[in-house]
């Protein structure tokens, strides 16, 4: 098919997307900023409506293969990321569904590039054949962790890899005012506050973190403020804790955007969380940050900024470690991230590189 020079260049977006993950969302955010401007993208989508209403994009369904099938007939480039989609720890359908996208577009000749994305962990040694012989052929690679890098270099021997970071590592937050008027909607804004990000745990660990969070706030004359990344799941974790605390709290409601909560954090203490993009977006706010050791991508992140070591949440005492969270918040030591965002700056310069190509 003859392509007019003049017509925009279409990317099809695959990731977790349609969700409601915020972390997920502030991704596709990222993407819309950096490429929609001259770009036309398509996302492959949970919820497709739901994305086209509050992003500049196409949305299709992304498990009707037909509307899979069109989108990707006329499309210069596919995106897959970012986050860590080629894994078998949530499952190997999983694996498989990104992985036959990326086929899909190999196989249609679209050049597809591995965007600000995580690999692993990969159990087991079949999947771990399976990804090795789609990443043979993906034209660019970026992955945003050092492990990932590692294990991509060990599945791809001499196949180019880029170490970038999270594109949300350039994303400009919201104005002050409008952090502003989300805390007073929640009743908060008087008190010092700092960031809690929880996300499902087996509740015999509840206790122990509504006691951890009671010794924080008692100890620091502050309200804890529940920040869910994950509808509705994370609302629940923070739900089930927060009944068993007798410290005031809070659960932040009417801040769905991450620009919008980079701007809310900023007028935390620090954040202490279980979830990637939460410290992430603490990090990019310039708070200080406390992390729990619940997956490798949250320990390789605290490692990036020079960021304290993990907490081990399944073998943490309540009183040793308010301690703990109680110096590094009064510490208030920013989290290094220049190097971080020099990478993710990067990130939509190598993908044009490529559609200059195309």
């Amino acid at each position: 098919m003859k392509r007019s020079p003049n017509r925009k260049k279409s990317i099809v977006v695959c990731g977790y997307y349609g969700y409601r993950n915020m972390g997920d969302d502030a991704i596709l955010d990222m993407i819309c900023r950096d490429f929609a401007d001259d770009c036309e993208l398509t996302v492959l989508s949970f919820r497709p409506e739901e994305t086209e209403r509050l992003y500049p994009v196409k949305a299709v369904n992304r498990f009707q293969l037909p509307q899979v099938l069109r989108a990707m007939w006329n499309a210069d480039l596919l995106l897959s990321g970012g986050g860590s989609l080629l894994q078998d720890k949530t499952s190997t359908r999983s694996l498989l569904y990104y992985l036959s996208i990326l086929r899909l577009a190999q196989l249609r000749g679209v050049p597809s590039v591995l965007y600000a994305a995580g690999i692993g962990p990969l159990r087991s040694p079949q999947n771990q054949k399976r990804v090795a012989r789609v990443l043979r052929k993906v034209d660019l690679i970026t992955l945003r962790e050092r492990e990932s890098l590692s294990l991509a270099e060990r599945l791809c021997p001499g196949k180019q890899v880029l170490l970038t970071a999270d594109p949300v590592f350039h994303m400009e937050p919201s104005p002050d005012s409008t952090a502003i008027q989300i805390l007073r909607q929640n009743g908060l804004g008087g008190r010092p506050m700092f960031a809690v990000s929880l996300r499902k745990t087996p509740p015999g660990l509840w206790p122990r973190l509504a006691e951890l969070l009671d010794r924080v706030a008692a100890a620091g004359a502050c309200t804890p403020v529940f920040v869910c990344m994950q509808d509705p799941s994370d609302f629940e974790a923070a739900a089930a804790v927060q009944g068993l605390m007798k410290e005031p709290s809070r659960v932040l409601r009417g801040c769905g955007t991450g620009p919008d909560m980079i701007a809310v954090l900023r007028h935390m203490r620090g954040v202490v969380g279980m979830r990637l993009h939460a410290l992430i977006f603490g990090a990019v706010a310039g708070i200080p940050l406390v992390g729990f050791n619940i997956d490798p991508k949250l320990e390789a992140l605290l490692h990036a900024v020079h960021g304290p070591e993990p907490i081990e949440l399944n073998d943490f005492d309540p009183a040793e470690t308010a301690e703990q969270i109680c110096r590094i918040l009064a510490a208030g030591r920013a989290p290094d991230c220049t190097k971080l965002i020099e990478l993710s700056r990067q990130l939509p310069v190598a993908v044009r590189a490529l559609l200059a190509r195309r």
